[in-house]
């Protein structure tokens, strides 16, 4: 790009624009010699908390207003439309949810940095993490607040951009570094001046040059760039209304809320009453702002609506634009153009010095602080600060290399900043919003979303041509006095379109980031990892319909059961039984627990041990084994802390492991585009078949109704889920946990589906069963990790580490739950009631050791069955079904008694336990019936002939009799329909125990058909069962 003179600074524009620059510099040796002396870090980072609230406001929208909203928004608009006009509503909305929800929280703690708010609400670990997201947002930041402003001085000048870079960083650096927060905060307001001054002087000759208002509104209308009034909320729409509208609002409140920067700024007015007073110039001044950049964006193509600028050369970059402007329309009045370049490099200083002084309160608070003696002074506090200032601006000064070679730098900026901001923003709302969250939950979020993200945007950047082309807005050259070199565009439409995830708009990032850290934290079982994609692999995703199952059981467990439980506030479920209907009936209860444990122990030890035989070749018997063994050992050494601290660190190998599976997998086939089609084309998502039949297999109805009652009975009667939710301070709070915990687990659902049809479009023309690659359908994932990362030497052991996990996870706490069952209800009764803790001790770890044992040796039974998971579900369903009924029964059927709910119980496990024994004796009919087509077309294998379409069966699937027919998903309905009839019925012909039922053992939603409502006196009715249960809790507060 070569330069005409005119195009260039003259002296007087020099003179202007070299004053702007001692201003700066004047102020910050001023407030750093000549000023009082900021000897602390709080009058350095803070001003001593005695901002004023106009300096304050001005610094904030100066702050926020950077040379990217001079430049780089305008050319946005000359090129893709003026709907960027909506984000001066969404800076409205997230200003007012900022004052209401975020920064009284940080002003009541008054905390130097935001993140120490995360060490106290989380812990120190995550701090970390807060703060290595803060820096990666800051190290974005600040080189395209160095370039922006360079390129425009570089366009008026001929210098070299990168000899400016250095320059601007030196100066910033050295104000910075000098003056402190006082500096950046009196800099600003100085410079904001500036800036108000060359925007006003930008518009009022670009209008008349161009020949009015009313020219611009004309040629903006004509040329497509005025088309605010389509309110589509159309995610993979570049510039949407929905898109400015939320993603615009996160996007900004993760600028304002929870941005070092900002917050700080905020904390350092004297009272919350002077931020109450700063908030309403914040938002008016960047909603102005906003509206100020889109309409200088249309004066820009009013301008050059008929000869392109980029399309002649005579520029080279989009940002560009605006000092090309400049120069044309105010090159002859001398002084113009260096105003204008003196408001760029006030919007870019102004950013940089403030990004500055934030990473120096981040690095200093998280990374030196702790290593430094308590009783450092401030003065060398104040110079370290200094020091890494320095150390930071010239990292920022070398990035700019980086950036340059990006297109479209405004684009890239708002996808860069969300990567950080997003998972920033769902830590502090998870921190603030959500009482219950932890800091396991809030980091996996935060790595999850970051992660998932990064990899929409990087892909969103791979096929930038093609959605760019879709949204750019036409220019022309019609009007140019030169003659252009022909140009060939790629016809776009012979490009495929990239998978929906990649087009989605990148003001929606920091909305997924938000969206995702805070609902991931549910824990994935070992069968979720294994069991479920290979059973998707082989019958289809109908099992994806369990999500929505989840989210109805959620909702009827939240209104039916859990009120019970928790007004009782009980240790464990089976005290209500007691409560509600005698000892007797507790014991059979108990005793359903245990086995439901014997059930799911083998299988979480067999699962993970398939997995390593897979990957090793060592016998499966041995892996079982040692696992069992190292469970063994941590849980009965250990106790509850070891189970509970092993979980969180296995979490974090779980999530690891799926998030490596699902991106190296989804790579390795193609993409998604490509795994959607070839599950369409082999039938694998037939999910839109809502039928109710229940001898289908994963019918639409069997998957809504039974799978709500399994899921109904593993949480609103499983020890282990209700006491956790009972853990929470009032019932409000488990409103809030409920949804969280729905959401999560429909997710996972979700997950897991996916990843089944990500096996299909693996393996859609080779199966790995029928070559015998594999000999069980759970090796299928170990065996699909194994080809897609086996060359990555490590991965393969960290998919098994996520396995073991999973399968160490759930024994760990298993075993736990039935040494307290088993003690409680079958030991305690009848040992000596002052027998010391230390021998209850003792018995509770040899009830693990027997456990363990016997869980291993069951082992060898599971191994024999064909598919873990239809056995797993169906055996689950004979002890659950009937427990649910029981719960059922108590708190719903106020005339049902101890004699209706045993029978009912007993005779209901008994029916569902011998139709799944005959389902399993005709299992080959059923599965040829409903099995999917596998093919070995694919193949590279010549030495064998393999039918891979159907089983060889003697007998026919619609000659069976009804009920060996019913799929396994119906077996807990079954089981809970027969313990409330039969319940009832005999209920009705036998004495009941008590004459009358007290409410509070009564569900509220039967409380008002209840003629006689008896109040109950807990202490009287429970004091023989906490007689008993004494010595537990004091074992569980001990442990």
């Amino acid at each position: 790009m070569t330069h005409n003179r005119s195009d260039l600074f003259s002296w007087f524009d020099y003179i202007l624009f070299t004053g702007m620059l001692i201003i700066s510099m004047a102020i910050g040796i001023y407030f750093g010699f000549f000023g009082k002396k900021q000897r602390t870090a709080d009058e350095y980072l803070k001003g001593s908390k005695q901002m004023t609230v106009v300096p304050i406001a001005i610094s904030l929208i100066a702050n926020q207003i950077s040379s990217t909203t001079l430049l780089a928004v305008p050319a946005d608009i000359y090129r893709f439309g003026s709907n960027y006009v909506w984000i001066g509503l969404a800076t409205i909305i997230e200003c007012i949810i900022t004052y209401y929800v975020y920064l009284p929280v940080f002003f009541n703690l008054q905390v130097t940095s935001v993140y120490e708010y995360i060490e106290m609400r989380f812990d120190r670990r995550l701090r970390f993490l807060t703060s290595l997201l803060g820096i990666l947002a800051v190290f974005v930041f600040c080189p395209i607040v160095v370039y922006i402003p360079s390129l425009a001085f570089s366009q008026v000048t001929g210098f070299n951009v990168r000899l400016i870079a250095c320059i601007t960083s030196v100066i910033c650096i050295f104000y910075t570094s000098i003056g402190g927060l006082k500096a950046v905060v009196w800099t600003d307001t100085v410079q904001f001046l500036i800036m108000i001054t060359t925007f006003l002087i930008i518009l009022f000759l670009g209008v008349s040059k161009i020949g009015g208002f009313k020219f611009m509104w004309s040629k903006s209308v004509e040329g497509g760039r005025l088309d605010i009034i389509d309110f589509s909320f159309d995610p993979t729409l570049r510039d949407s209304f929905g898109a400015l509208i939320i993603g615009g609002t996160i996007q900004w409140l993760s600028c304002t809320a929870v941005y070092q920067g900002s917050v700080q700024k905020f904390m350092s007015v004297p009272s919350y009453k002077e931020v109450k007073q700063v908030m309403p110039f914040y938002a008016m001044g960047m909603v102005l702002f906003h509206m100020f950049a889109t309409f200088t964006g249309l004066l820009l193509y009013a301008r050059f609506w008929n000869c392109d600028p980029l399309s002649t050369q005579k520029v080279s970059r989009l940002e560009q634009l605006v000092p090309y402007l400049v120069m044309e329309i105010a090159g002859e009045f001398p002084g113009l153009p260096g105003i204008f370049i003196a408001g760029v490099y006030s919007a870019g200083l102004s950013s940089l010095s403030a990004s500055l002084n934030t990473l120096s309160a981040i690095i200093y608070e998280v990374f030196v602080a702790p290593f430094i003696p308590q009783n450092t002074s401030q003065s060398c506090i104040s110079t370290i600060l200094k020091f890494i200032v320095l150390i930071i601006g010239v990292i920022s000064t070398i990035l700019v290399l980086v950036f340059e070679k990006l297109e479209g730098i405004f684009a890239v900026y708002t996808a860069l900043i969300a990567l950080s901001f997003g998972p920033l923003l769902g830590l502090f709302t998870l921190g603030m919003l959500i009482p219950k969250a932890n800091s396991t939950g809030a980091f996996v979020g935060a790595s999850i979303s970051s992660i998932v993200v990064s990899w929409i945007a990087v892909q969103n950047q791979r096929y930038q041509s093609v959605i760019v082309a879709n949204f750019i807005k036409p220019t022309s050259t019609d009007g140019c006095n030169v003659t252009i070199a022909t140009i060939n565009l790629v016809n776009q439409a012979q490009v495929d379109s990239p998978f929906i995830l990649y087009r989605i708009s990148f003001w929606f990032y920091s909305c997924i980031c938000l969206c995702m850290t805070v609902i991931i934290g549910v824990i994935i079982s070992t069968t979720t990892l294994l069991a479920v994609p290979a059973d998707v692999y082989r019958f289809g995703s109908n099992y994806i319909w369990l999500a929505l199952a989840t989210i109805i059981e959620c909702i009827i467990t939240y209104y039916v059961y859990l009120p019970v439980f928790f007004n009782l506030q009980i240790t464990s479920i089976y005290e209500y039984i007691q409560l509600r209907f005698d000892k007797r009936l507790r014991l059979l209860t108990s005793l359903f627990g245990i086995l439901s444990i014997f059930i799911v122990c083998p299988v979480v030890i067999y699962i993970p041990s398939l997995a390593f035989s897979q990957v090793t070749g060592v016998n499966v018997y041995l892996i079982a084994g040692i696992t069992s063994i190292i469970c063994i050992f941590y849980t009965t050494i250990g106790g509850l802390k070891a189970v509970v601290w092993t979980d969180t660190v296995q979490f974090f190998i779980m999530i690891v492991t799926f998030i490596i599976i699902l991106c190296m997998g989804i790579v390795t086939i193609g993409g998604f585009e490509f795994m959607w089609s070839k599950s369409v084309e082999g039938h694998r998502l037939d999910i839109t078949d809502f039928s109710f039949n229940p001898t289908l297999r994963d019918s639409f109805g069997a998957l809504i109704i039974g799978g709500t009652v399994q899921w109904l009975s593993f949480t609103a009667a499983c020890q282990g889920t209700v006491q956790k939710l009972l853990s929470v301070p009032t019932y409000k709070e488990v409103r809030k946990v409920m949804p969280l915990f729905a959401i999560g687990m429909a997710l996972f659902h979700i997950f897991a589906t996916f990843a089944g049809l990500l096996l299909y479009a693996r393996f859609w023309n080779c199966d790995p069963l029928s070559t015998q690659k594999v000999s069980r359908l759970e090796q299928l994932v170990p065996y699909f990790v194994m080809e897609v990362a086996g060359r990555f030497s490590g991965l393969p052991g960290v998919f098994i580490a996520g396995v073991y996990s999973a399968g160490l996870s759930t024994l760990s706490a298993s075993l736990n739950t039935l040494s307290a069952v088993i003690y409680e209800d079958f030991i305690s009764p009848f040992i000596s009631k002052d027998i010391s803790q230390k021998r209850i001790s003792n018995i509770l770890k040899l009830i693990v050791l027997i456990g363990g044992v016997i869980s291993t040796l069951c082992v060898l039974v599971f191994e024999k069955f064909g598919g873990i998971f239809p056995v797993y579900t169906a055996l689950m369903a004979i002890s659950a079904g009937p427990v649910l009924g029981i719960f059922t029964l108590g708190m719903l059927i106020p005339k049902a008694n101890s004699k209706g709910a045993f029978v009912g119980a007993f005779i209901s496990s008994i029916v569902v336990a011998w139709i799944a024994v005959q389902n399993q004796k005709y299992q080959p009919v059923i599965v040829n019936e409903f099995i999917k087509p596998l093919s070995t077309d694919g193949c590279n294998v010549t030495n064998q002939i393999v039918n891979v379409t159907s089983l060889e069966v003697d007998t026919q699937f619609d000659s069976l009799f009804i009920l060996y027919r019913i799929t396994f998903w119906f077996y807990s309905f079954i089981g809970l329909c027969i313990t409330v009839i039969i319940g009832v019925t005999v209920s009705w012909f036998t004495k009941h125990d008590k004459e009358h039922v007290p409410l509070e053992l009564l569900s509220p939603v039967i409380h008002s058909f209840v003629k006689e409502k008896v109040p109950i006196e807990l202490a009287n009715i429970s004091s023989k069962a906490n007689e008993e249960e004494e010595t537990h809790k004091s074992l569980l507060e001990k442990k």
